[in-house]
């Protein structure tokens, strides 16, 4: 679905700057129409909303939440913007980062705002533009920039968490395979001459093993070149296509087993983005539209957008998402004890610090999950390899 962004005015005269995800233009005029918000500006965004938490993020974590920390630190000491970001810029190690701060440093100098000049860098995630532009509207900026640094910060450990659970089965895995190559390729021809020679019949996982070795031995060029086609087709269609990506997407959140567990680090995800967009004052669409993002899950996203047109004409927030059963029935009843409250914000901040600690005990989960099953899956592979090499041996001794 297009993302569109909208410039306008409502019936008091004030400026209104906002995303939301709709099929076409016409769409967004019907629906600022409803909101009272006379549009001056509809942008089909290209580049989308950048997705905070996709793996191919331009700007790691780290470095945006170093970005934030310093601004901070600099413009709650009272220190101008533009000197700010000159001191800023000079204490970034991120090459593109760095690049990109030579620009806004000129462009502010020029009398364009922060907010203008990041809206101009795809790198830059669009939740970092939308929260800096609300904080110089509000002129909480320095704060805003400390919200941001504790943001990022949080989703950098929790990704780092998340590739530390992974590495383990991944180098279990390429163990395997060395493993397997190693003793098909050098151990196996060495012991089938000596079988042989003694004139022994070879056992059915022997000559498996056999047959194996003399195909890789045999299509060792083809082999390589099938694997970097397996990664070009991963990178270039799997990666890129929709519809591949949402079910699988969909697989991670509704799997009996596997669903209960990344629930976890999404929910963790989604509450605390929206929290931080509802509290500075963002509107609801325009949050959950950057929230759904923020999720980095297809299958998410697009129900969180069906949702946002439901809340768009007047449903409410909790029941609706509560009926697309995408998150825990506690943070959807939460939902709506904010909205019955007044204090949807607050409640969203402590449901999404309750699902945080969720999360990290599900990414623990999920290392137990995986553990087990690549040591049986490697226990299995090999000691296949080893008992076909040891049959032989053994039918050798007993005819002795």
């Amino acid at each position: 679905m297009p993302i569109f962004l909208y410039e306008g005015k409502s019936l008091d005269g004030s400026k209104v700057k906002g995303m939301v995800d709709l099929e076409t233009k016409d769409d967004v005029k019907y629906m600022l129409k409803e909101k009272g918000i006379f549009a001056t500006s509809i942008v089909e965004n290209n580049k989308g909303a950048t997705l905070e938490f996709s793996l191919k993020s331009s700007i790691p974590f780290e470095n945006l939440a170093i970005l934030c920390r310093q601004l901070y630190f600099t413009l709650s000491a009272g220190v101008p913007m533009i000197r700010a970001i000159s001191m800023v810029k000079e204490q970034i190690q991120h090459k593109k980062l760095k690049n990109i701060l030579e620009n806004v440093y000129e462009e502010v100098q020029k009398g364009s705002s922060l907010s203008e000049v990041f809206h101009k860098h795809k790198e830059i995630p669009f939740m970092l533009t939308a929260m800096i532009e609300v904080g110089e509207a509000t002129g909480s900026i320095d704060s805003v920039m400390e919200e941001m640094a504790d943001y990022y910060d949080k989703q950098h450990r929790q990704k780092k968490k998340i590739d530390a659970a992974l590495t383990y089965p991944k180098f279990l895995l390429a163990f395997a395979v060395c493993i397997v190559i190693g003793l098909v390729s050098f151990v196996v021809p060495t012991f089938v001459e000596s079988i042989l020679s003694a004139g022994q019949e070879l056992p059915v996982p022997t000559k498996m093993v056999i047959a194996i070795s003399d195909f890789i031995s045999s299509n060792l060029l083809m082999l390589i070149l099938f694997i970097i086609a397996l990664f070009a087709i991963k990178k270039f269609f799997i990666d890129t296509n929709y519809v591949i990506q949402y079910k699988l997407d969909k697989f991670m959140v509704t799997d009996k087993y596997l669903g209960k567990i990344t629930q976890q680090i999404f929910t963790a995800r989604f509450a605390r983005t929206f929290a931080m967009l509802v509290k500075s004052g963002m509107g609801v669409i325009e949050s959950l539209s950057i929230a759904g993002n923020a999720v980095d899950n297809k299958f998410i996203k697009s129900s969180v957008d069906e949702a946002a047109k439901s809340i768009s004409t007047g449903a409410r927030i909790g029941e609706t998402l509560e009926s697309k059963k995408i998150f825990p029935l506690m943070l959807t009843q939460m939902m709506k004890v904010g909205e019955d409250t007044g204090n949807l914000d607050g409640i969203l901040i402590k449901t999404a610090e309750y699902y945080e600690i969720e999360s990290e005990f599900a990414i623990q989960k999920l290392t137990a999950l995986i553990e087990p099953v690549m040591i049986v899956f490697l226990a299995i592979i090999v000691g296949f390899v080893v008992i076909s090499i040891a049959m032989p041996m053994f039918q050798v001794m007993g005819a002795v």
